[in-house]
């Protein structure tokens, strides 16, 4: 007698032979059998190529290893209670945007029927189911954990930290504690965004495509983005919404918003955590080397264009070379082929038409993106505000500003003093804010209403599609169990 499930796409396959050494019906192997049987099927199991399977691949082996290769869902009474359990949470994976395919729910739901009604009865047969439930378990954790899809392969520029913590120490205090399902639900965000965006998957489940608004892929798609996230902002922060064109200051769980700008497509703001602890008042503009080379180096040589270059010394322009020596603007010779950025840096006075108007809160990070005010308050008003060179324009930033220093009375002196003269200064932080750069395309407001952003950078699609083939648990198993199974169907 043979059980043959084949799961699509994840191509789970247990084959399932009896002939000799079979056990009665309804009775699993003793416990030295099993052991003996999940210890051939580990060491029988290829590592992975790829990155993320081959970080779990680790974490199942460490698993069998802390038990000393004893089966963890199945033993001499049968298949575990634990073991619907985490079924259960398979089932359930769909509320977080998540195929409960992927971790092979079908295969092993008919596999755990298979052993508890006795229609197989083999030691190798209840190692594989499981290995199996084990796989499927770090799978549906590590996904919900941090995301199923790498951001940096299906988004915008990312420079957020993600957690890399070992799963199978989780997996082992679950199953000592018989708490499978509650240990999995933690690791989802907790956040009441995350929660509004479930419940919004789950209302538009029921109804037609032409009734979905958004559509139901891309309630899942922004579930991710959350996954991707720590899952504690920190008690006040800033976020920066790209595709909604906002700010929010959020402090002890109360949320004020301000219009910013942010990047046109082609130079687009990136998405990243990082934190302000100063503010520059009246800040000189270093401009970008991009910038200078595309659009104001050309107007450097007068042969080329006497009226720009006036333009730009009536701005405010300056010139440096690398050895920190000022070089006139008007001896400069512009080639296209020489790179000016490679031989000068520009810089703007603060004032007049410097870009970064008043105010600049700096932020570290690998893409020289910043936080600052404009002399252009009037764009504010358009409805399309993707209009910078990448960088973050903010609406009202010196009121954002005087809020980030209330706590201190010293700094909000020398702040204002600072910006009632014309002289550039610096100004600490009482305590470092954290500052987030995110990129949602929906989301769901307090009182259930269902915001659609324009997916400015075409960003949905890639993650779509990297969404529908993420790895789960059928591929990573799916070698060791041809291979251990094979065997058997030809014995």
């Amino acid at each position: 007698m043979k059980l043959v499930v084949v799961l699509g796409r994840g191509l789970l396959v247990l084959a399932i032979g009896v002939g000799c050494g079979r056990l009665s019906p309804g009775d699993l192997p003793p416990t030295d059998e099993s052991a003996e049987a999940l210890h051939r099927l580990l060491y029988q199991l290829p590592t992975p190529d790829e990155g993320r399977a081959r970080q779990r691949h680790t974490w199942l082996r460490r698993f069998y290893q802390w038990r000393d290769e004893q089966p963890a869902w199945t033993g001499v009474s049968g298949v575990h209670a634990r073991a619907d359990e985490l079924l259960l949470e398979l089932d359930n994976a769909w509320r977080h945007g998540l195929n409960p395919e992927t971790y092979g729910r079908t295969p092993l739901r008919l596999a755990v029927t298979a052993l508890r009604v006795g229609s197989i009865h083999d030691a190798a047969a209840a190692a594989a189911v499981d290995v199996g439930l084990t796989a499927a378990f770090l799978a549906l954790a590590d996904d919900l954990r941090r995301g199923a899809v790498d951001p940096t392969a299906a988004s915008i520029s990312w420079g957020v930290r993600r957690p890399s913590t070992d799963l199978s120490g989780l997996l082992e205090t679950a199953i000592s504690l018989d708490q499978v399902g509650i240990n999995l639900r933690r690791l989802a965000p907790t956040s009441p965004e995350y929660r509004r965006l479930q419940r919004a998957l789950v209302e538009s489940a029921g109804k037609t495509p032409e009734d979905q608004a958004p559509s139901v892929e891309l309630l899942c798609a922004n579930l991710e983005r959350w996954r991707w996230l720590p899952r504690d902002l920190g008690r006040q922060y800033l976020l920066v919404r790209i595709a909604d064109f906002e700010l929010d200051l959020v402090s002890n769980g109360q949320r004020q918003t301000r219009r910013v700008i942010v990047g046109e497509p082609y130079r687009q703001t990136p998405q990243f955590a990082s934190e302000v602890t100063h503010v520059v008042v009246h800040p000189p503009w270093r401009v970008p080397s991009r910038i200078a080379d595309e659009e104001l180096a050309p107007g450097l040589d007068p042969e080329r264009g006497a009226l720009r270059l006036g333009a730009l010394q009536q701005q405010g322009f300056e010139a440096w070379n690398h050895a920190g020596q000022r070089v006139a603007l008007d001896s400069l010779r512009w080639v296209s082929t020489d790179g000016f950025s490679s031989k000068y840096r520009l810089e703007q006075r603060p004032g007049g038409s410097n870009p970064l108007g008043r105010i600049k809160l700096e932020l570290e990070n690998p893409f020289s993106i910043y936080l600052h005010d404009t002399p252009g308050a009037g764009l504010f008003t358009k409805l399309g505000r993707d209009l910078s060179h990448g960088c973050v324009r903010v609406e009202e930033i010196v009121d954002l500003v005087r809020q980030l220093l209330r706590s201190s009375t010293t700094a909000a002196r020398q702040f204002e003093a600072l910006l009632a003269s014309a002289e550039t200064g610096r100004v600490e932080l009482p305590t470092p804010v954290p500052v987030y750069l995110l990129y949602w395309t929906v989301s769901v407001t307090p009182a259930g209403e269902i915001r659609a952003a324009s997916d400015l950078y075409d960003v949905d699609r890639r993650l779509l599609e990297a969404l529908r083939q993420t790895p789960g648990a059928g591929p990573w198993l799916a070698p060791m169990l041809r291979v251990h199974f094979s065997k058997q169907q030809g014995s």
